[in-house]
């Protein structure tokens, strides 16, 4: 399954904008076109893969991440967390 599914028929907005709707987000491209809907799991699935995993706050803020960022345990449950 794809990350991002190409769509067509969407109402556009200013460039490079998101737009949430009930499905997910609408990727809008420079033109203001839309271009992507990516449903909720889709995105967290993305954004989930590309965190570095950290066993705790104090290990994230050693490891470089600053208030704010975000991290993932790699327990099981796989748990993202904000550092603070």
């Amino acid at each position: 399954m794809a990350i991002m599914q190409k769509i067509s028929q969407l109402p556009t907005l200013p460039a490079a904008s998101v737009s949430v709707v009930n499905d997910g987000l609408i990727i809008y491209n420079a033109a203001g076109n839309a271009e992507y809907l990516v449903s909720p799991t889709e995105l967290l699935n993305a954004v989930g893969a590309s965190l570095a995993v950290y066993a705790n706050n104090a290990a994230a803020i050693t490891g470089g991440l600053a208030a704010g960022n975000l991290y993932r345990t790699g327990a099981d449950p796989d748990v993202v967390c904000v550092v603070h």
